[in-house]
C-alpha cells in the first residue's frame, strides 16, 4: 500500500513540476552499475539473473541520480517480474556518435506484442495477466518515461512475442547539465 501510494505522489507531483529536482554532472556507469546491484539484489529475482556493462572509459553526464535509480529499478523489476524465472537480463551502457550515450535493457523473455508496447508506458497500464505477476500498480513504467524525459532524455521499446523485449534510454550529445535545465525550463 505504501509504494503506491510513493507512486501516486510522485506521478502527481511530476505532473506538476517535473523540472524542480536539480540535474549534477555523474559518472554514468558507476550510478548504473549500483543501481542495477541494488535492484538485482531482490530475492525474488535472482541476482545472477542480471548483468550490467558499463565502458571502461568514464561517461560523464548530466543527471539527477535518485530519478536514475528510480528508472533503473523500475526497468529491472519490469524485466524480472513479468517474465519467466530462467530470463535473463543484460543492461548495457554506451556511448553514442557524437557524445551522446544510451542504456540498453535486453532480457530473452517472453516479449511483447505489438498492442502491449505501444502501450507499455500509459499510466496504469499492466499487459500481464494479474493472477500471474500481482506486483505493481500500473505507474511504474509510466514513471520510469516521465523520469527520462525530465532529465533531458527519451525511452523506447522493442519487442516480439519470442524474442524478448529490449528498453532504451537515450540521451542526445547535447545533454550537458546546462542544456537540459534550459529545456525543463522552457518545457
Amino acid at each position: 500500500m505504501d509504494r503506491l501510494i510513493d507512486d501516486l505522489a510522485l506521478t502527481y507531483r511530476l505532473r506538476h513540476d517535473a523540472g524542480a529536482a536539480a540535474l549534477e554532472p555523474a559518472d554514468i556507469g558507476e550510478l548504473l552499475a549500483q543501481s542495477v546491484q541494488s535492484a538485482a539484489a531482490h530475492p525474488g529475482y535472482g541476482g545472477a539473473r542480471v548483468r550490467c556493462l558499463t565502458p571502461a572509459r568514464p561517461i560523464v553526464a548530466g543527471i539527477h541520480a535518485p530519478w536514475f535509480s528510480r528508472v533503473v529499478v523500475n526497468l529491472v523489476a519490469n524485466a524480472m517480474i513479468h517474465n519467466p524465472p530462467e530470463t535473463r537480463l543484460t543492461v548495457e551502457l554506451r556511448e553514442t556518435p557524437g557524445g551522446g550515450w544510451r542504456v540498453d535493457f535486453r532480457d530473452d523473455g517472453i516479449g511483447m506484442d505489438a498492442e502491449t508496447a505501444s502501450l507499455l508506458f500509459e499510466r496504469y497500464y499492466r499487459g500481464t495477466d494479474t493472477d500471474r505477476a500481482p506486483e505493481g500498480s500500473g505507474l511504474g513504467m509510466a514513471i520510469a518515461k516521465t523520469l527520462v524525459q525530465a532529465m533531458g532524455g527519451r525511452i523506447e521499446v522493442r519487442s516480439a512475442p519470442g524474442k524478448g523485449t529490449t528498453i532504451s534510454l537515450a540521451w542526445p550529445p547535447d545533454a550537458s547539465v546546462e542544456d537540459v535545465m534550459e529545456r525543463i525550463a522552457t518545457a
